[in-house]
């Protein structure tokens, strides 16, 4: 352990470490304290400092398994109008430290036309969740807005640029099967004059 900046073991206060070869593990640090020793081993003396940094935890998002890093930007792609598309983004936690206060919102011109789940508040050290990002256009044209993610992580928030665009919905002609263009001829068979026919 460390008492006064200095390594100790039992009642034994060590200015001078000899390394043998063997970890040690050192308890009962101040985090944020600058601690020094002296490790001596094979006649080679050593002065050491060791301060020890506070556990944080450390958001981090992926796309299709690409790291989009903060200030980062998604395109999700090209969607009917009226029509829902889905992205799915993970939410990292790399850290040590739970994170906590987690939320997501959406904030820019075309806000109203991308839409979130819910995230949970929390996410522990090493785990992550799913975030689903919907694109519905209401209009044809690129579409834009800013993905926000706070959180207790040092950095937050987390931000993203999300796009989309908006195209026409097409109509296809069918008929017995065979798909038709616009200002194609339709051969529908013959029919007696006067006598209504229907073809689909």
């Amino acid at each position: 352990s460390f008492d006064g900046g200095f390594l100790t073991v039992g009642a034994t206060v060590y200015n001078e470490l000899v390394v043998t070869g063997l970890s040690r593990a050192i308890t009962g640090a101040t985090r944020g304290q600058v601690y020094y020793a002296t490790i001596s081993r094979g006649g080679i003396t050593s002065n050491i400092c060791v301060c020890l940094g506070e556990p944080e935890p450390e958001l981090n998002v992926t796309n299709g398994g690409v790291a989009v890093a903060s200030g980062g930007s998604i395109n999700v792609g090209s969607s009917e109008v009226g029509t829902l598309l889905n992205t799915v983004i993970v939410l990292n936690n790399d850290g040590v430290e739970q994170i906590t206060g987690l939320s997501a919102g959406v904030a820019g011109a075309d806000a109203a036309q991308f839409s979130l789940t819910t995230p949970t508040s929390t996410i522990n050290a090493g785990s992550s969740q799913n975030l689903t990002i919907g694109f519905t256009p209401t209009s044809t044209g690129a579409k834009s807005t800013t993905l926000t993610i706070p959180s207790n992580d040092p950095d937050s928030p987390y931000t993203i640029s999300l796009s989309g665009t908006g195209v026409q919905r097409e109509i296809n002609v069918k008929y017995s099967g065979t798909s038709y263009d616009s200002g194609s001829n339709v051969e529908v068979g013959s029919v007696t004059a006067g006598t209504p026919s229907q073809c689909t």
